[in-house]
């Protein structure tokens, strides 16, 4: 699996906050938590607006 970066970030009051960079092993080893979000692994954490679930994001990295 690749190890590119993705920022995790979690809905809260009604806005996004981040909560890391990491890659993407580390965030799809993460516990499944409502309403976070990984920026799109082809795109700069922390400046993109494209985000995934979690389970979106383990179909990209898939191989």
């Amino acid at each position: 699996m690749s190890r590119r970066m993705v920022e995790a970030t979690v809905k809260k009051r009604g806005r996004r906050v981040a909560v890391g960079i990491m890659n993407t092993t580390q965030a799809l080893d993460m516990p499944e938590m409502k309403g976070m979000e990984f920026s799109h692994p082809d795109e700069t954490p922390g400046e993109t607006e494209v985000r995934l679930t979690q389970t979106e994001l383990a179909e990209v990295v898939k191989p």
